[in-house]
């Protein structure tokens, strides 16, 4: 298919996005998928999809901010991109409120053409958003990701994509750059069960406060647990005010910390960021399991406005099994403060307590200053201790930071532990295009960590 044999309308559309506003405004949307592929396969050039969704954060945060970054914009020129949602924004003929360019009909279109193609579909019809996903000019998926990404992980995405085709396309990664640790090369994400649900509208809000009134906190049973846990997807005041009553009630003690630490997580896992204030308090519980998962909830929301709340209850903890998860979620959070990125670099070299090394070595991943962390990586991987040694591996692979990979590979060949062999062998496996999760068995055992990083 050729643009030359595309009927009028079709054609006059692609014109419309060819003179869209480029970098630093927003990106050009094309208004059909096919037509897309075609124009990328006679430009050679890459696809890039955005999948996206109304309702929910991390979405709006990507439609707000990443696709109106003028980096990603600049990038973003030299693919053919497309936006998929099945959402009906009332723009008419109109250019979309939400994504601009094309008309709502025209992206509601493309969400039904890349389904079961480019982007897996649950057995339940949904697919996971947000979620980018780069197709290289004869439909082969180049990688995808899903979920919540930062902007330098896109600036790494896109990179990553270009240089498939043009292996000499000019970019100096920006020291924010670093691959996305649910990266998936050359296939898409797996869509395993329903994808996470839209949080609940005006009507389901108010049926759940009128059922959680009639039921009362006495019966914090299955039911109640059920209804919290569906307002933590919420970021209604009033949903969020009522839980964090509800976690602060004698009823949610009853039977140990158990009920508390797992409605702490579940805000970790599923929550919008704002809820950092509900979870902050709690982390100088005078309960251990407590204060670990509160640290591990803000390290997955990784709310900047946290930074202050953790770095208070860093200087003052005393319980090794909570600091070295207080130092994963300081530099989750403070990946772009300079201070953040100070203490975590410092511990993961001269922490005296070995699991405080590694697993400051293992939150300095997310860390945005790349050359700093080169240089850790580099050090770390001469380390005497086995166990770093390990973590160096792991940080290089999921960065992707290729080249790191002979300094990995021969490290791996010369080293005498089995454990930490393995490691660092499984983690050439995921630098040369492997899952990031065969790893994490591995990364548990040697962070002396039980407690899941599900969003990350």
């Amino acid at each position: 298919m050729t643009l030359i044999r595309l009927c009028a309308p079709l054609a006059a559309l692609l014109l419309l996005a060819a003179r869209a506003p480029g970098a630093g405004d927003a990106i050009s949307w094309q208004p059909e998928a096919d037509a897309a592929l075609a124009l990328a396969a006679s430009e050679h050039r890459a696809l890039f999809i955005a999948v996206n969704m109304d309702g929910e954060r991390a979405n709006d945060q990507m439609v707000e901010v990443h696709y109106r970054d003028p980096m990603i914009c600049k990038l973003a020129q030299k693919t053919v991109n497309l936006f998929a949602s099945r959402f009906d924004h009332g723009s008419g003929e109109a250019p979309c409120p939400r994504c601009g360019v094309i008309p709502c009909a025209r992206h509601m279109e493309v969400e039904r053409a890349v389904r079961g193609k480019w982007v897996a579909e649950a057995a339940d019809g949904t697919v996971v958003a947000p979620q980018h996903v780069f197709v290289d000019p004869t439909g082969k998926v180049i990688l995808s990701v899903p979920y919540q990404v930062t902007v330098g992980e896109l600036e790494w995405c896109f990179v990553t994509a270009i240089r498939k085709l043009d292996p000499e396309f000019p970019w100096t990664l920006s020291q924010k750059a670093r691959a996305p640790r649910r990266l998936v090369m050359e296939g898409v994400a797996p869509s395993e069960g329903p994808a996470q649900p839209l949080p609940p509208d005006k009507k389901e809000l108010a049926e759940t406060f009128e059922r959680l009134r009639t039921t009362g906190r006495g019966e914090a049973g299955r039911d109640t647990l059920q209804d919290v846990l569906r307002l933590l997807l919420s970021e209604d005041k009033k949903a969020i005010e009522y839980v964090e009553s509800w976690m602060n009630s004698r009823w949610i003690g009853f039977g140990g910390a158990g009920r508390l630490t797992q409605v702490i997580h579940a805000i970790g896992r599923t929550s919008p960021p704002v809820w950092w204030e509900v979870v902050e308090p709690f982390l100088g519980d005078h309960r251990l399991e407590v204060r670990r998962e509160a640290a591990v909830a803000l390290e997955q929301l990784a709310e900047p406005k946290s930074l202050g709340a953790l770095t208070k209850q860093w200087k003052k903890e005393k319980e090794l099994d909570a600091q070295k998860e207080l130092i994963r979620a300081i530099a989750a959070v403070g990946c772009a403060d300079p201070k953040a990125i100070k203490l975590a670099t410092e511990q993961a070299r001269k922490a005296d307590e070995k699991v405080l090394r590694v697993n400051a070595l293992i939150g300095c991943a997310a860390l945005e200053d790349r050359e700093t962390v080169l240089a850790l990586l580099r050090e770390s991987l001469a380390d005497e201790l086995g166990a770093v040694r390990a973590a160096a591996g792991y940080v290089i692979a999921v960065r992707r930071e290729e080249e790191l990979r002979k300094p990995l590979e021969d490290v791996a060949l010369m080293e005498t532990d089995a454990a930490v062999k393995e490691a660092l062998e499984r983690a050439l496996e995921v630098l040369a295009g492997g899952k990031e999760s065969q790893l994490r068995p591995i990364l548990a055992k040697f962070a002396e960590s039980d407690i899941p990083r599900d969003r990350l």
